[in-house]
């Protein structure tokens, strides 16, 4: 009984956010280390790591309908899902993501760790 309970609520949790189901997962710009991690729960991440070597990274929240607010440098995105894309649209233009065939970067990894 309490395992169909725990189950039942863990499949809920993304109605409970307001993030569509089809968002939660880690996406990643084609051929590029740029991630952006939507989990059902709300919370984001996004972590580029530019040519150049540097890190560029930030938590955010999932707003619903279909914003995410970043706490750091990316401000606010419009997200839509379709075809299989996760399409970001703010300040900066608008980026469209498929689910990452790569494993979120080490160094991003590290990153969230000590945000």
């Amino acid at each position: 009984m309490i395992i169909l309970m725990l189950f039942a609520f863990g499949s809920g949790q993304a109605a409970v956010s307001g993030v569509p189901e089809e968002a939660v997962g880690l996406w990643q710009f084609p051929d590029r280390g740029v991630w952006v991690q939507v989990n059902s729960d709300g919370s984001t991440f996004q972590c580029r790591h530019a040519p150049s070597g540097t890190l560029f990274t930030s938590k955010g929240i999932f707003v619903s309908p279909d914003i995410i607010e970043w706490q750091d440098i990316w401000d606010t995105d419009k997200v839509s899902v379709e075809n299989g894309s996760l399409t970001l649209t703010g300040k900066w233009g608008s980026f469209s993501y498929r689910k990452a065939k790569d494993p979120l970067f080490e160094q991003c990894l590290a990153s969230v760790s000590r945000r």
